[in-house]
C-alpha cells in the first residue's frame, strides 16, 4: 500500500500542480500576513467606534477587521519590504522612490550673497 515515489515524483513535474502549489503558497502566505489577530481586531474597534468587536454591528465589525489587517499589510510593508529596497542601488531615483524626490545640488544665488554683501556695507 505504500505509494510508488516514481508516481509521487511524476505528479510533482506536471505544470499543474506546480501552478496550484505556487497559487496555494502565496495565498496562504498572503494570509498569514494579513489577517490580524483579535486583539487587533478589539483595539481597531475600540479606535474607530469606541466598543468592543462583540458590540458592533456585522458591517462595524467588518470595518474594524480590515482597518486591523490594513494596519498589519501596511506594517509588514514599512519594516520588511522598505527598509531593504531603500538600500538597493538606485533608490533616491525620483522613479524609483518619488517621496524622496530628485537629489538637487545646492547652488550659490548671487542676488542673495549681493544683497548680504549691501547690507554689511551700509552698517
Amino acid at each position: 500500500m505504500n505509494p510508488d515515489p516514481s508516481k509521487i515524483l511524476g505528479a510533482l513535474n506536471d505544470i499543474g500542480v506546480k501552478v496550484t502549489l505556487g497559487i496555494a503558497g502565496t495565498v496562504a502566505a498572503g494570509a498569514a500576513i494579513v489577517v490580524p489577530n483579535g486583539k487587533q481586531v478589539e483595539s481597531a474597534s475600540l479606535e474607530m467606534f469606541g466598543r468592543e468587536p462583540s458590540q458592533l454591528l456585522p458591517n462595524e465589525r467588518r470595518a474594524a477587521e480590515f482597518c486591523a489587517g490594513y494596519r498589519r499589510w501596511k506594517g509588514f510593508v514599512n519594516n520588511n519590504i522598505y527598509s531593504w529596497t531603500r538600500t538597493l542601488p538606485g533608490h533616491d531615483n525620483p522613479i524609483v522612490n518619488p517621496y524622496k524626490g530628485p537629489r538637487r545640488i545646492p547652488r550659490p544665488q548671487p542676488k542673495v550673497e549681493e544683497e548680504l554683501e549691501a547690507a554689511a556695507a551700509k552698517e
